[in-house]
């Protein structure tokens, strides 16, 4: 009987699901080229990017495990960064929603989410990068300090070497 019970309340698996990868296509054709005639302009607020770089560089570090390297107290901050985050990209949204209703264009709604997620994407990088050369210029201090700190300096060698071997999984991860 309890094997019942456990069949009834166990959660359902995702193997289950057949999960394939597809290219999404929208048209922008009755949409205007921007001021290069090739592109569409997509104008994200200065207040956007800030957010979205602070909550990369938290989602990377914690990735990376260097939160204590660094001296970041993220859970306090992450949740304020996140709904932060949150808010702006509702923000940002919602205005692509009403201009896309407005000129009852729904390409527009696709442009506004495809903008977002490709500075999601951009910020996420930009801050591996930024962690990276953090970490660099700490283990170069290290090297060339009087004390030779050689324990940390190893250490360090050793997370920068992890890091860059598993740039990929680290990134996606944080994405």
């Amino acid at each position: 009987m309890a094997a019942f019970f456990d069949f009834l309340f166990r959660p359902p698996s995702l193997r289950e699901l057949p999960l394939i990868s597809y290219n999404a296509r929208f048209s922008l054709d009755r949409l205007l080229p921007g001021v290069d005639n090739v592109h569409h302009d997509v104008q994200i607020s200065p207040q956007l990017r800030h957010t979205a770089e602070r909550a990369a560089f938290f989602a990377m570090a914690r990735h990376c495990g260097v939160e204590e390297m660094l001296r970041i107290d993220g859970r306090a901050e992450w949740k304020s960064v996140r709904q932060s985050l949150l808010e702006r990209c509702r923000q940002v949204l919602s205005v692509s929603v009403h201009a896309a209703k407005s000129k009852r264009e729904i390409q527009i709604v696709y442009l506004g989410q495809t903008a977002v997620t490709r500075l999601l994407g951009q910020c996420i990088e930009n801050q591996y990068e930024k962690i990276l050369d953090t970490l660099e210029q700490r283990l170069r201090s290290y090297e060339l300090s009087v004390h030779q700190e050689f324990p940390a300096s190893v250490a360090l060698k050793e997370k920068l070497t992890w890091i860059r071997q598993h740039r990929g999984d680290l990134i996606r991860a944080a994405s």
